[in-house]
């Protein structure tokens, strides 16, 4: 039966969920009954091998840490290999729950066992500090990266750059995007949508246009992209005067709006009694010939 299982997991890629360990007795009083199980199907993997093994593991500690059984996921880790991509799925979990104090001690037990953080493992404690206000302690993190020679990558930079932005702190933004350039990390369509969205989201909406303008002065992007972007956001949070006069200014430039933008703005217009915008926004997308 095993060899019939490996002879058809080579012919087929097979990649397992983390409903595939439903049974396993996780929540068990007993975690010597839990270990017993879970070292059963990790030899199971094992016997079966390629992908179905490699899955297995993946989702096996994803499914233990989705259920804070973290003693289990680092058992998976001790009976399997101690690789950083596993630490991973623990550091991530931990962080999520904002558990930053076991995080950081995994941190540690990692460096001990020479398996040492890697940018991604830095890009979850980052992202979650941030997402808990917590900025200060994040940039202390990316200084701890550089400090141990461990290069931050575009998500670690439009992290740090969107959330600066979006608690006001647009100097240290700019100062970080400079130092993405000066660290080789060439910036993406994404790290500027990290400003407009940091600026939006802390209601600095003048500084959002400016920051458009200013790059749609020097080229230094798509043009097109960050207005579509900046008019999107003012259409969600339903600010439809905003969104069609930045439609309206595309279109005079020669820039073209996408169109389920300027549907959706010219169709919002119409619903909330202001016909007269949404016929205007019309008559220039269509005599742009952009439709």
């Amino acid at each position: 039966m095993s060899h019939g299982c490996s002879q058809y997991q080579q012919e087929v890629e097979i990649c397992l969920s983390e409903k595939a360990f439903g049974f396993l007795l996780v929540s068990s009083d007993s975690m010597e009954v839990a270990k017993k199980s879970i070292t059963e199907v990790i030899e199971l993997l094992t016997e079966v091998g390629g992908s179905c093994r490699n899955s297995g593991i993946h989702s096996l500690l994803e499914m233990l840490c989705s259920l804070i059984s973290f003693d289990l996921a680092k058992y998976v880790i001790d009976i399997t290999e101690r690789k950083v991509s596993y630490y991973n799925i623990l550091v991530k979990h931990m962080c999520t729950r904002g558990q930053f104090k076991d995080a950081r001690n995994l941190f540690e037990e990692m460096r001990g066992i020479s398996c040492d953080p890697d940018t991604k493992t830095y890009n979850y404690l980052i992202s979650s500090l941030c997402k808990q206000g917590s900025i200060d302690q994040a940039v202390s993190v990316f200084e701890e990266i550089l400090g141990r020679g461990c290069s931050p990558n575009f998500i670690t930079f439009e992290t740090l750059i969107y959330f600066a932005c979006k608690y006001g702190r647009s100097d240290h933004a700019i100062m970080l995007y400079d130092q993405m350039v000066s660290c080789g990390v060439k910036p993406r369509l994404s790290t500027h949508y990290a400003f407009i969205r940091g600026y939006f989201r802390s209601q600095q909406f003048d500084e959002a246009y400016r920051y458009v303008v200013d790059n749609a002065s020097a080229s230094t992007c798509s043009v097109q992209e960050i207005y579509n972007v900046l008019a999107s956001l003012h259409l969600q949070d339903g600010y439809l005067i905003v969104a069609h006069n930045l439609l309206v200014e595309m279109l005079q430039k020669g820039l073209k709006p996408k169109h389920s933008i300027f549907w959706r703005t010219a169709k919002s217009l119409r619903e909330t009694g202001k016909p007269k915008f949404a016929n205007n926004l019309e008559a220039w997308y269509y005599s742009r010939d952009v439709g």
